[in-house]
């Protein structure tokens, strides 16, 4: 999955401010910086502290995943590609969670074929088909 810029740099910090943990060069050890960070340990002493400090009473950690998906599909990343970045077995198990996330797809490809291939304007307006223009202005 593509690394986003915003990730990077957070991740640089991390490294710049605690580097890597044991032979295997983890990123996030315990608190001690002497062990592995377990489930109990990161969902105790991480996830829930961080709730309370945002203000936010409950949260899944799962959806941070949908989170991910939900905002790669608004912006109009092919679901095939979000599909396979989620380790979907199939995109028909990826669309069946997030279609309802696409309303404006028939929109994106009609102006995607517009763009492509472009209403004339002038010939819009002559045989009289408003919609024409305005998909054409859109």
């Amino acid at each position: 999955m593509p690394l986003p810029d915003v990730v990077a740099l957070a991740l640089r910090r991390h490294l710049r401010d605690y580097d890597t943990w044991g032979e295997d060069e983890l990123l996030f050890s315990n608190a001690t910086g002497t062990g592995l960070l377990y489930p109990y340990y990161w969902y105790g002493r991480i996830w829930r502290p961080a709730l309370a400090a945002a203000g936010i009473e409950y949260f899944k950690p799962h959806s941070l995943r949908h989170f991910y998906a939900a905002s790669l599909l608004s912006q109009g990343v092919a679901i095939s590609e979000v599909s396979a970045w989620l380790g979907h077995m199939s995109v028909s198990f990826t669309e069946r969670y997030y279609s309802d996330l696409m309303p404006d797809a028939p929109d994106r490809a009609r102006l995607a074929i517009d763009g492509a291939l472009g209403p004339n304007r002038q010939e819009a307006a002559a045989i009289g088909r408003p919609e024409l223009l305005r998909a054409a202005s859109v």
